[in-house]
Parts: C-alpha cells; sequence; structure tokens
C-alpha cells in the first residue's frame, strides 16, 4: 500500500557495530509538483534526525540488537540468490524469533543513511560491466 514506505525514518546502522547512527526520511521522495533537491524540510534528508518520531526516544548511538545476525543473513543470501548481481540492498526484518530476510532491492536507493563509499561503489559497478563486456566479447569469438 501507499503508507508502507512513503514515509519512513531510515537510521543508518555501522557495519561493524550494529550502532544507529543518524537518520533521514522518505518523505521528499514522494512530494508532487515540488523539486527533488532541497525539496524536504530542513534535515529530514540530510541524516540530523536523531530521535523516534512519535516517542522522542533517542536512537542515535543506540546499539541495534540482532542487526549484526541480519547483516550475516543478507550476506550468506546474496552469493546464493543472485551471484551474478553485483549490489543488492537486502530487508531484513528483526524480529523476537530474529533476523528474517524479507526481500532484495535490485534497484536499491543508495541515498540512506549508511555511510555511502562512492569511489567503491564506482570501483564495483566498473568491475562488474568489465566483466560482461569480457564475457560479451568472448561469446563474440566463438
Amino acid at each position: 500500500g501507499k503508507k508502507t514506505d512513503h514515509f519512513s525514518v531510515l537510521f543508518g546502522v555501522d557495519l561493524l557495530t550494529g550502532v544507529l547512527t543518524g537518520a533521514a526520511t522518505t518523505e521528499h521522495w514522494y512530494h508532487v509538483k515540488r523539486p527533488f533537491f532541497g525539496s524536504s524540510p530542513p534535515g529530514r534528508d540530510r541524516h540530523e534526525i536523531e530521535a523516534h518520531p512519535d516517542t522522542g526516544a533517542l536512537l542515535k548511538g543506540r546499539r541495534l540488537e540482532g542487526s549484526l545476525e541480519g547483516i550475516k543473513i543478507a550476506l550468506s543470501a546474496h552469493p546464493k540468490l543472485c551471484p551474478g548481481v553485483p549490489l543488492v540492498g537486502w530487508d531484513v526484518a528483526l524480529t523476537d524469533d530474529g533476523p528474517l530476510l524479507l526481500e532484495g532491492n535490485f534497484s536499491m536507493n543508495l541515498f540512506r543513511p549508511q555511510s555511502f563509499d562512492a569511489a567503491e561503489y564506482t570501483k564495483i559497478i566498473e568491475a562488474h560491466v568489465s566483466l560482461l563486456d569480457l564475457q560479451r566479447r568472448s561469446k563474440k569469438l566463438t
């Protein structure tokens, strides 16, 4: 439904420690007739949110229980479910029974609160495209 992720608060998670970093929202992604950049309220797209919007509970800096296990599940699933895909955004639910892999997003959003290393991303994509090109050329030779 339209309310599932059209307004979300997205806290980043430090992948080594499971500690929550600053958050942003998806609210500005869905405004009609407004320019995309600079269209959201101050702080909403710049990872300045530190507390839960409904309860006011401070979340930034807290360790997200189960997050490291969730990361392990995503890392394990990737080569099994989509070995030829260089990058997938995995959604993992942290439940009372442990982490649950929900879905893979093949057109993932890289502007989330997690630190985004543009240089590393570029290297990954360039290497993958080079591999695809090599495979294409070798098929033409046979």
